[in-house]
């Protein structure tokens, strides 16, 4: 019986060496990975760039390009599911500045003004100087070194880098023509961002640009109610050639409405593109 029993594992052994001798190694899309500097404060970052399968396939064709905030945590999962969706769009990842903790950088990049949360010591509510690097420094590296349409740039946030989109969107919203807005958190004086004063007034008339918010059905009541006042008040401000999207993701809290707010954004992106 033993001998029986290591002939099995025997067999066994080389069955299994034959099928790691023909496996494959997992190959993941490439994604170039590009220093960019913010040429007003000095400061360093790194665009991560994505060139859709067929893009030199026609050399004066550009393409739609999808900007990602906290590009670290989602170029995974918004790449993944591109490559099915939206198959000639440029992803261009922009990352948290080198040198210094992620949360120092979100909180001073996306906040639209000073966080007053205890014991917190670090700068905050530089989001007007963060967007002016994204106008001034991403968006010409993009267009002059890819064939990319400046016409057709979308942007993706969630939670605090959704804020900063809600501020991009409601200050200029020229500068894309659809914004995915996940979980987009109000941090700061128990304001909204769109009745925050110093914004509100820069707020145009008619908004010119399509939105998808959404929010974790099990999130707090007030992150459920930020994101409600938001969405009526765009869908009371938006153009009549707009389109305003709300999802609830039904039993997802802050962290895990994330990942099927992505693929239902994307999707929702897809449909208003066509």
């Amino acid at each position: 019986m033993f001998l029986k029993h290591c002939s099995i594992f025997i067999v066994f052994l080389f069955a299994f060496g034959a099928f790691t001798a023909q496996a494959k190694p997992l190959q993941i899309p490439a994604i170039q990975v590009v220093p960019i500097k913010d040429s007003a404060t000095e400061r360093q970052y790194e665009l991560y760039i994505k060139l859709p399968k067929d893009y030199d396939a026609d050399s004066a064709k550009t393409h739609p390009v999808i900007y990602i905030a906290d590009a670290l945590w989602h170029i995974e999962v918004i790449s993944g599911s591109v490559d099915h969706l939206i198959k000639d769009a440029i992803l261009v990842g922009v990352s948290w500045e080198k040198g210094i903790p992620e949360q120092q950088s979100r909180m001073r990049d996306y906040m639209p003004n000073q966080y007053e949360g205890e014991n917190y010591k670090h700068p905050t509510g530089m989001a007007h100087e963060h967007l002016a690097f994204w106008m001034n420094d991403v968006f010409k590296y993009v267009e002059t070194e890819y064939k990319a349409d400046p016409m057709d740039r979308s942007y993706y946030g969630y939670s605090v880098s959704g804020t900063f989109g809600s501020y991009i969107l409601l200050t200029r919203p020229d500068a894309f023509k659809n914004y995915i807005l996940g979980s987009p958190v109000t941090l700061f004086d128990n304001h909204l961002v769109h009745e925050y004063e110093p914004i509100a007034k820069m707020i145009p008339k008619s908004l010119e640009a399509n939105v998808f918010v959404s929010v974790g059905s099990d999130e707090s009541q007030d992150n459920i109610n930020q994101a409600i006042s938001l969405v009526q008040f765009l869908k009371a401000r938006k153009a009549d050639n707009s389109q305003v999207d709300f999802r609830v993701i039904e039993s997802a809290d802050h962290g895990t409405a994330f990942p099927i707010s992505a693929v239902q954004s994307l999707y929702w992106l897809a449909e208003v593109s066509d």
